[in-house]
C-alpha cells in the first residue's frame, strides 16, 4: 500500500492546476513576443525621427506632424509654463545687468596735488580701467535677445488672456 504523501503526488501530477494570478509557459513567450515587437517598432520610429529632423528622439510622437519631408514638432501653449520662463527671464536679465555694471569701467576723477610754490599745482586726470569690448557687446547682445524672448512671450501671455475673455 502506498502511503498518504505518494498517493496524492502520483495522482495530482495528471492534472496539475495553476495559482489563478501565474500564467502559463506558452501565454508568457507570447507577451515576451509582443513587446519584442513594440520595442523594435519604437526603435525603428525613434531612428526615423533622429536622422529626419538632425536631433535627439523625443517620446512625445502625437506632437509631431509632417511638412515637405521633414518633421515638425507642435508646440502646445502652456500660460503657468510661460509665466515661469518670464520669471525666469527676469532673474537672468537682472544678473546680465549686474554683470554688465561690474565689467563696464567706472572713471573716478582724481586730484594730484603738488606743492611746489605758495599755493601747489593742482592736476585733475580721470583714472580707470579700459573696457573689455567684446565681452560688453557680447553681454549686450546677450542681454538684448533676452529681452526680446522676454516681449514674445509676454505678447503669447497677452494673446491667450484676449482669447480667454472672448470665450
Amino acid at each position: 500500500m502506498r502511503s498518504l504523501k505518494t498517493a496524492r503526488r502520483f495522482d495530482s501530477a495528471g492534472e496539475r492546476t495553476r495559482p489563478e494570478g501565474r500564467e502559463s509557459k506558452h501565454d508568457a513567450i507570447a507577451r515576451l513576443k509582443l513587446k519584442k515587437d513594440r520595442t523594435n517598432k519604437i526603435k525603428e520610429l525613434k531612428e526615423e525621427i533622429h536622422f529626419k529632423t538632425g536631433n535627439e528622439y523625443f517620446f512625445k510622437m502625437n506632437s509631431l506632424r509632417q511638412e515637405n519631408d521633414k518633421l515638425v514638432r507642435i508646440s502646445k501653449f502652456d500660460l503657468a509654463e510661460s509665466k515661469r520662463q518670464v520669471i525666469g527671464l527676469n532673474f537672468e536679465i537682472i544678473r546680465m545687468e549686474k554683470k554688465l555694471q561690474k565689467t563696464i569701467p567706472v572713471f573716478k576723477p582724481a586730484k594730484i596735488v603738488f606743492n611746489d610754490g605758495l599755493e601747489g599745482v593742482k592736476v585733475q586726470c580721470k583714472q580707470g580701467l579700459r573696457p573689455d569690448k567684446e565681452k560688453l557687446t557680447m553681454y549686450n547682445d546677450y542681454l538684448d535677445r533676452l529681452y526680446k524672448t522676454k516681449r514674445q512671450i509676454e505678447k503669447q501671455i497677452e494673446n491667450a488672456m484676449k482669447q480667454k475673455k472672448k470665450r
